[in-house]
């Protein structure tokens, strides 16, 4: 990945095949008296579903707190292998089924199946989804595939350059992944298999 030739020498994808399951997705629910409209956040590549719910600096940098306090209801997850979530072969986790996971969470809650009858909530009026970095792409992918499912999608860390063709192929080369197990040891306590890859240079990622 981090040859200079990379872009035509290096072939990782052998194949494809299809896949399925039940896993575990955690995640929190937040909601105003008065909602109407729901946020639907799912994060980026790094970071878990505490990205939208810093506790550095709430009054500036807190999504959750902020968009709670202006009448807005949010459903904001861990990816699945992220944070609380079920860790599952890296091989197996790929985007698709990222893809597939933010469908199901978004279907279910338009049938009001998601969030259990104990839990008082109030069906929403309207539904957006945010992402931010991947979770941003993830969420394009779905309203592609499927555009009456949300009513308005915000996009965050995320941009279009014209003139590169695969933008997202050449900022994951140059991020410079390496297999996570050997990075550090707690990975492998923790069931991550040699499909995770996790980043060990300081400056690499200062660079990003």
């Amino acid at each position: 990945m981090n040859r200079r030739d990379a872009a035509t020498s290096f072939s990782p994808i052998s194949g494809s095949r299809l896949a399925s399951g039940a896993f575990f997705v955690a995640g929190t629910y937040c909601e105003p008296r008065g909602a109407s409209t729901l946020l639907l956040a799912t994060h980026g590549v790094i970071p878990d579903r505490g990205y939208w719910d810093v506790r550095y600096q709430p009054g500036n940098y807190n999504f959750v707190e902020f968009v709670v306090e202006r009448g807005y209801s949010v459903l904001y997850y861990d990816r699945l292998g992220t944070g609380q979530s079920q860790v599952i072969s890296g091989y197996l986790l790929q985007l698709p089924m990222q893809i597939s996971i933010l469908t199901q969470l978004l279907t279910r809650l338009h049938a009001n199946t998601l969030l259990p009858p104990e839990i008082p909530h109030t069906i929403p009026k309207n539904i957006v989804t945010i992402g931010h970095d991947i979770g941003s792409r993830i969420a394009h992918a779905v309203i592609a595939a499927s555009p009456s499912l949300v009513d308005a999608v915000i996009s965050t860390g995320l941009s279009y350059r014209a003139g590169i063709p695969n933008s997202f192929g050449l900022g994951f080369a140059s991020w410079g992944g390496k297999i996570a197990s050997t990075v550090d040891e707690k990975w492998g306590q923790r069931g991550y298999d040699t499909g995770w890859l996790d980043q060990d240079d300081e400056l690499a990622i200062w660079t990003m």
